[in-house]
């Protein structure tokens, strides 16, 4: 069994949370340019989050470490169509991405709701951290 496949219960439990985050966007154009990221998206860094977590017997519950890991996909979000908008990917993972359809601005607006919102969601667990390591 590949990666892939062992990881994607962690994978869906993790994409789910961020669809649930994204439904909330009022904006039918910027949902679809963020809701687009989530089906052509690997979700490494929240896979690789989650099991970093559980490998070092983080105090995070599993509900918690889920979390984390799609605020952490949230974020990334922000910044990969930031990519698109700089390097004018047209099309990413054989998917549109939207930048043709809805125009540099609309991109714009969905990277900064998705920096801004995982950054804001991020925040408690810089807390959490600090007060682990004893900082």
């Amino acid at each position: 069994m590949n990666f892939y496949e062992k990881t994607s219960p962690v994978k869906e439990k993790i994409k789910n949370k961020i669809n649930l985050e994204f439904e909330n966007v009022k904006d039918n154009r910027i949902k679809e340019i963020l809701l687009q990221r989530q089906d052509s998206s690997a979700f490494i860094k929240g896979i690789s989050s989650y099991f970093i977590h559980k490998g070092l017997n983080g105090l995070l519950s599993e509900e918690e470490n889920v979390q984390l890991a799609s605020h952490l996909e949230i974020y990334s979000t922000g910044l990969v169509i930031l990519d698109n908008i700089i390097d004018n990917h047209i099309i990413r993972n054989g998917k549109t991405t939207f930048l043709e359809e809805y125009g540099i601005a609309l991109n714009v607006i969905a990277s900064h709701y998705a920096t801004h919102v995982g950054l804001l969601h991020l925040t408690p667990y810089i807390k959490k951290f600090s007060e682990i390591s004893g900082d």
